[in-house]
């Protein structure tokens, strides 16, 4: 009787069997504990706050005043960004087609669309692209020097009508 027919004996797979239960039991009652241990701080938490649950959806959701941007057309990426800098990036200059010469490069590059400054310091830059953009040198250059100076580069695919929303989103994750 060979190693592989023992392991394949009527005892030892009743053995595996009811041992892979007993792990299965232990697990499921260490989760159960754990998820019930988070979801009670999560509510205790939630009571603790004067709004409560409301007070953590304010921060998930953003208050976008459509009037603001109504007359905006979904395509025109350019009137988007310029708009939303305007209204909810108020404090931030913006400074558009900046060459990355100004970061000290050299040689050929495409210039970044917009390039978002505070205090005189480059935050973030955005670049306008179409779906094949990012294939080409002039832009890998510009991306690797913007990567080079430790600053954010985003991508704003201009054939995509991308939301208010989720611009405004996008940016704050940034800045």
């Amino acid at each position: 009787m060979g190693f592989l027919d023992k392991l394949l004996s009527k005892e030892n797979q009743q053995l595996v069997s009811k041992v892979l239960g007993d792990v299965k039991d232990k697990i499921s009652d260490e989760i159960e504990t754990v998820v019930k241990e988070s979801r009670d701080t999560l509510v205790g938490k939630a009571e603790e706050s004067s709004d409560g649950a409301a007070n953590l959806s304010e921060t998930i959701t953003l208050s976008v005043n459509p009037q603001a941007y109504a007359e905006l057309d979904e395509y025109d990426y350019e009137a988007k960004i310029d708009k939303i800098l305007e209204v909810d990036f108020a404090s931030y200059e913006v400074r558009r087609e900046v060459s990355p010469t100004e970061l000290g490069g050299t040689g050929k590059f495409m210039n970044y669309s917009y390039g978002i400054y505070k205090d005189g310091e480059p935050k973030l830059f955005i670049m306008l692209v179409g779906s094949n953009t990012c294939r080409e040198r002039r832009y890998r250059w510009s991306k690797e020097e913007a990567q080079k100076a430790g600053i954010p580069l985003i991508n704003c695919v201009t054939a995509f009508p991308n939301e208010i929303d989720y611009t405004i989103n996008r940016l704050r994750q940034y800045l």
